[in-house]
């Protein structure tokens, strides 16, 4: 989430408005998030079909939490995430396979995992 969100500077995306919350989220996946969760469904009076989910995940005050909930719940992320071991090659595939986040963005988050890692290690 530090990688997306600027080291916790931003709330939404520069670029998409609708992408957003600490994590940096696409709008499909803050769908997948709240479809699995019924009590955050209830804030959202148009949901399924609300464009800014971001907002109201913000003002709810739960915008770390879609990213945490991705990063043990996603797709492939519960395997990816158990095989973690400090390790970059570990990270790597746990990027490419549960973040997705693209080959571009490696060496940077290579490098806040390596931190994070040895702060909780």
């Amino acid at each position: 989430m530090l990688f997306e969100s600027g080291n916790l500077r931003y709330n939404h995306n520069l670029v998409h408005a609708n992408q957003g919350t600490r994590s940096m989220l696409p709008q499909p996946s803050l769908e997948k998030f709240i479809s699995a969760n019924p009590d955050i469904q209830t804030l959202v009076a148009t949901y399924p079909t609300d464009t800014l989910l971001v907002d109201i995940l913000i003002t709810n005050h739960l915008d770390f939490l879609p990213g945490a909930w991705w990063t043990v719940s996603g797709p492939n992320c519960p395997d990816r995430a158990a095989a973690l071991d400090g390790t970059t090659t570990t990270f790597l595939q746990w990027e490419i396979d549960c973040i997705n986040g693209g080959v571009e963005t490696l060496v940077d988050r290579s490098a806040v995992f390596g931190v994070v890692y040895q702060s909780i290690h």
